[in-house]
C-alpha cells in the first residue's frame, strides 16, 4: 500500500496517507467519533519538564544551530537527547548531574521496546555528540560499553564476490586486470 502502482517504488506520500487513514479508523474505534483535525508531522514526542533539563535541551539545540548542521541531523540528534532527558525524568532525575552510567544502559534497554536491536547503532551515533556536549565522559563510556557496532556481515561478502566476478569477466573478454580502470576492489 505504500508503493506506487505506476512505478512500483516506495512512495512517502502514500505512506503518510495510509498512516492518516489508519489514525482516523483507530480514533473512531477508541472514541466512537471520527476525528478529522489536521495533524502536524513529527514533534509528537515528549519534552523534558524540569527547569534544568529544559535548559540543557535548549543549549544543545542552540549549539546544533550554531554548528550549522543539516536540519534532519539537528532533528535526529535532538530527538535522541530529548528522549534521554525524558527517560531521566521518568526515573525521578531532574538534573543531569544526578544521572549515572546506569541511566544510559536503562535508556537503551527501554528503546528495545520500540526499536530493533540492529537499529540501535544509529541511536548510539546520534547520542554520542550530546554526551560529548555535556562533558559527561562517564556517560559516554557507558555508551561505549554497550558495544553497539554497525553490522558489516553481508557487505564484504557481496563485494568480494562482485569483485571476483568482475575480474573473471574482464579476463574472459581478453582484458588483463592491469588494462582495466583501477577500482577499489581490484587486488
Amino acid at each position: 500500500m505504500t508503493t506506487s502502482p505506476r512505478t512500483g517504488r516506495f512512495s512517502a506520500q502514500r505512506r503518510f496517507d495510509y498512516n492518516r487513514l489508519v489514525g482516523v479508523f483507530d480514533s473512531y474505534l477508541r472514541s466512537g467519533e471520527v476525528v478529522l483535525t489536521p495533524r502536524t508531522r513529527g514533534g509528537g514526542e515528549r519534552h523534558p519538564g524540569s527547569r534544568e533539563l529544559i535548559r540543557l535541551a535548549t543549549r544543545w539545540e542552540e549549539d546544533l544551530a550554531v554548528r550549522e548542521l543539516a536540519p534532519a541531523t539537528r532533528e535526529a540528534y535532538g530527538r535522541v537527547a530529548r528522549g534521554y532527558l525524558v527517560y531521566l525524568e521518568d526515573q525521578g532525575i531532574r538534573c543531569l548531574d544526578e544521572a549515572g552510567p546506569g541511566t544510559v544502559t536503562g535508556f537503551f534497554a527501554s528503546l528495545l521496546e520500540r526499536w530493533a536491536a540492529s537499529s540501535l547503532f544509529w541511536v548510539v551515533s546520534n547520542f554520542r555528540p550530546f554526551l560529548k556536549f555535556t562533558g559527561r565522559l562517564d556517560l559516554l563510556e557507558a555508551v561505549n560499553l554497550l558495544g553497539m557496532r554497525r553490522s558489516h556481515l553481508i557487505l564484504p561478502v557481496v563485494l568480494t564476490r562482485s569483485c571476483d566476478g568482475l575480474a573473471t569477466r574482464a579476463r574472459r573478454r581478453g582484458r588483463s586486470a592491469a588494462g582495466t580502470p583501477r577500482s577499489p576492489c581490484w587486488r
